[in-house]
């Protein structure tokens, strides 16, 4: 079974119980486009701080194989122009250490 990849926003203020699976794509390549397109308004209006792209696979409680995060920034650079966007961080943030499994709860 080919894994897929969920994107699960997180809000600002950390109550886990208000994180959102938005939905999931075949490709990273496309979950990374859809967050960086912020779609659908992921970001809700500052709302949803966090945004996390996890890859899973059929199963039981299953864990991610891959998690890629991303946080909202008011001064995102696109092309030389500066607006606001999801920018990728190198690491999972420090918060969220103990926390697996986003998208399936």
């Amino acid at each position: 079974m080919l894994p897929i990849y969920t994107i699960t926003t997180i809000p600002q203020d950390f109550p886990l119980k208000d994180s959102r699976c938005l939905g999931w794509l075949e490709s990273c390549h496309a979950a990374f486009d859809e967050v960086r397109n912020n779609s659908g308004d992921m970001n809700e209006d500052g709302h949803y701080r966090y945004v996390v792209i996890e890859q899973v696979t059929e199963g039981i409680y299953t864990f991610p194989r891959e998690e890629h995060w991303f946080e909202w920034s008011e001064d995102k650079a696109n092309d030389g122009v500066t607006s606001p966007g999801y920018i990728i961080l190198e690491k999972k943030p420090n918060r969220f250490n103990n926390v697996v499994c986003f998208s399936m709860g």
